[in-house]
């Protein structure tokens, strides 16, 4: 289950899951769907990267996300 759609180029949806996490970092899982095509990686983020993505609207909640596609539909 994602938990969270990163703002992507037009044409990609990316979305994160957090795996696991540690007091200062963060093991992600990225799934990005392009053009019929599926691209997985794991990463690991810094807790202050994370913050301040999520600070600045890099990174979305998912049910967020869903109700501002909801809202312009």
């Amino acid at each position: 289950m994602f938990q969270y759609k990163v703002k992507s180029n037009p044409g990609a949806e990316t979305f994160m899951n957090i795996l696991s996490e540690t007091e200062d970092l963060l093991y992600i899982h990225f799934v990005t769907l392009k053009e019929g095509y599926e691209v997985e990686k794991k990463e690991t983020m810094p807790r202050k990267l994370f913050d301040s993505c999520l600070r600045t609207g890099y990174l979305m909640p998912l049910e967020e996300a869903q109700q501002k596609i909801q809202k312009s539909a």
